[in-house]
């Protein structure tokens, strides 16, 4: 049994008469049951929705009472939010900040928001007012809801098109399809306009926030409560048939086959693999490309967290001998020869594992290792998963308690032995505690207000100019050091971590860019297309330097003067929280994006949409990260290195320690044999 939680809209026919029908939308609602079935969720748990019973009213009220306010749902249990119907676009209402779309003709179209239509769209209501469609940030502030209340274990699939582009045409060619397929999508000008006092009550608080002024559309809503399973892009058609959507009819088939790892981004790329004869046959009328959105798109479907960071999909291969492992992990993820995993097997509809036995790397490769494993071990079937046992990196660590003496120091100091003693699985092997005096990495010191220091001695940081991270007295209860250290020395090592060989870096220009505005616009957005490189910021000694202004956009531009294409990941550092962010993967492109003699941008650019910005603390006058060019010629996922921040302050500025945050990772993987290297530069911003 699993305790889902699942909200399933579908609207066939519409009020307005004149509104095409969609073709297999209950059908979607009827097979997404049934396969809920499967699962044996319990049927309290899955609230349907079809025709003239999702009004607007009702769609809205349903999703408060069903997935906000409802008692059952425990924090992380999955939440499934499901819309099968037409979707459209209609112009922002006066006081919404967008960016205008240059590109279209009409003057209406320049300033959009994407919206899901109810059944009584264009109806009167009580007061006598048209009922307009439901926008993308009414749906994104009721997620942020959800997510604030129950976590963030929420999956979102809308099959339907905002673009409201898709016409039936008028030659035989088109009539012929359009017998048998239909657009989830109406024209925009035929929809109700949105007021500015539209569903003031759900927004109010969203809209106090300036993460929520952002460029219409679904997939810039969330800021990552959610992993949004989009039928088409923006200016795409989803596509339907009696049998039901296309993204929810091969969505539907990829949750029941054999895929590895079961993660959203992976079910969506078989999604995307089916769609492709379609789009062959038909390429006129079929362009949609399923879009998966979310930071935590890597994370198992209906999983409350990623898989461990430590786990590595691996596979038996007799070809190379009896006892043989290709394990997703080399190199570049710090595996070296004689690196120990423990092999798992992998229930592929839920995360359940059993321990098999272990394995020893025997050969190590740019992004994968070949591994022996024990006598005995049983395979049911060919695909396991690898956990790391034996770390590459040991953070050495002293206590320095004889400085302060206060009644505040000594209390602190208790607590801290305290949480040191509670060993943890996988994390005591990467800390070691040393006599103070000797040579470490990280010195934690107490001062006489009972405040933790902790003095960072390693070669990267020890040199930082910016303030040291601090854990307060009032933490201290709350306090995982056993989890802060082991945070503390996964950061360390894949911050270090390079190719001493460096066969690529010395044939790649890396530089950064401060951007300029090239479009009108109202207001800078996160994902702002519209934007240029203009000033080169130099790095010196490694360093950029450049002085905070808040309008202020950036972008990162790679010159490959090498024969050979390569795959590049930029991955973000931060030493004063610990988080460690992929910003960009060549991974949803599945290609070489950096080709030989080409160059690539990352920011504001066709091939990462959203540019970069950086904040000071507050009352800082600087702050320094480092951001990580990793270049390989084969395709690696390197999401495995995500780590969510461990001190300091989350957004709702609640102390992330006095939570007790946990280690949360993405997948991993690798692919062939290659070769592989790294840049490493910091980033300080200043006040002046």
């Amino acid at each position: 049994m699993v305790h889902l939680f699942a909200y399933l809209v579908s609207i066939e026919q519409y009020a307005d008469p004149e509104w095409p029908i969609v073709k297999g939308a209950d059908r979607d609602t009827s097979r997404t049951v049934t396969y809920l079935n499967k699962l044996e969720v319990p049927q309290e748990n899955v609230l349907v929705l079809t025709g003239q019973s999702a009004t607007r009213e009702a769609i809205i009220t349903k999703f408060q009472e069903h997935l906000i306010n409802n008692p059952k749902i425990k924090r992380g249990d999955p939440i499934l939010f499901h819309f099968s119907g037409h979707g459209s676009r209609r112009a922002a209402p006066k006081g919404w900040k967008v960016i205008e779309e240059e590109e279209e003709e009409e003057e209406e179209l320049r300033r959009q928001v994407e919206m899901i239509i109810p059944w009584d769209e264009g109806v009167e209501d009580r007061t006598g007012r048209k009922i307009c469609g439901i926008p993308d940030r009414t749906i994104g502030a009721l997620l942020s809801k959800v997510a604030k209340l129950h976590g963030d274990n929420i999956t979102v699939v809308l099959d339907c098109c905002h673009s409201g582009h898709g016409t039936r045409g008028g030659n035989d060619s088109a009539t012929k399809f359009f017998e048998e397929y239909s657009a989830r999508g109406v024209d925009p000008l035929r929809t109700t306009p949105l007021r500015e006092d539209i569903d003031q009550n759900i927004l109010a608080e969203d809209l106090s926030s300036p993460k929520s002024f952002r460029r219409g559309g679904f997939s810039q809503s969330h800021g990552g409560n959610h992993v949004l399973m989009a039928a088409c892009g923006q200016k795409e058609s989803a596509m339907g048939n009696k049998n039901g959507g296309l993204l929810t009819t091969y969505w539907l088939d990829a949750l029941q086959r054999d895929i590895y790892p079961r993660t959203y981004a992976e079910l969506m790329k078989y999604v995307d693999k089916q769609l492709e004869p379609l789009r062959l046959k038909h390429p006129q009328f079929i362009n949609q490309h399923p879009q998966c959105e979310g930071v935590v798109r890597d994370r198992l479907v209906f999983e409350e967290t990623m898989m461990s960071s430590d786990f590595f999909p691996a596979e038996r291969r007799k070809d190379l001998g009896e006892n043989i492992v290709r394990i997703e992990a080399g190199e570049v993820q710090g595996i070296q020869q004689g690196t120990l995993f423990e092999l798992h097997e992998m229930d592929n509809r839920l995360q359940s594992q059993r321990t098999m036995g272990s394995a020893t790397a025997i050969e190590v490769n740019a992004a994968d290792c070949i591994a022996e494993f024990a006598e005995g071990i049983v395979f049911d079937g060919s695909k396991c998963t690898a956990l790391v046992l034996q770390h590459r990196y040991h953070l050495k660590y002293s206590v320095d308690d004889a400085t302060q003496t206060s009644p505040a120091a000594k209390k602190t100091l208790a607590l801290l032995r305290k949480s040191l003693s509670k060993t943890q699985p996988n994390v005591s092997s990467l800390a070691e505690e040393v006599p103070h005096g000797e040579a470490v990495d990280l010195v934690i010191k107490i001062d006489s207000s009972g405040e933790v220091i902790l003095d960072r001695r390693d070669s990267f940081l020890r040199t930082l100019k910016t303030d040291p991270p601090r854990i307060q007295p009032d933490e201290m209860e709350t306090a995982n050091f056993p989890y802060i250290l082991n945070a503390i020395a996964r950061f360390n090592m894949h911050l270090a971590l390079t190719n001493p060989k460096h066969p690529l870096i010395d044939n790649i220009e890396f530089s950064f860019h401060r951007l300029e505005q090239s479009g009108k616009i109202e207001e800078w957005d996160d994902d702002d297309p519209l934007l240029e490189p203009a000033e080169k910021i130099p790095f010196v000694d490694d360093e950029a330097r450049f002085v905070q202004r808040d309008d202020d956009r950036y972008a990162f531009i790679l010159d490959n003067k090498h024969p050979t294409p390569l795959y590049p990941y930029l991955v973000y550092f931060d030493p004063t929280t610990y988080e460690i962010a992929t910003w960009y993967t060549p991974f949803e492109a599945q290609k070489a994006t950096l080709p030989a003699a080409q160059s690539l941008q990352i920011g504001a650019s066709p091939e990462h949409q959203g540019s970069f910005q950086f904040f000071l603390p507050e009352g800082a006058e600087l702050d320094t990260s480092f951001i990580k060019l990793v270049v390989l010629d084969s395709i690696s996922k390197m999401d495995f290195m995500n780590q969510r921040p461990v001190l300091g302050m989350d957004e709702d500025g609640e102390s992330i320690v006095k939570k007790g945050a946990q280690h949360r990772a993405g997948g991993q993987g690798a692919q062939t044999k290659g070769r592989w290297d790294s840049i490493i530069r910091k980033l300080t911003v200043t006040r002046q």
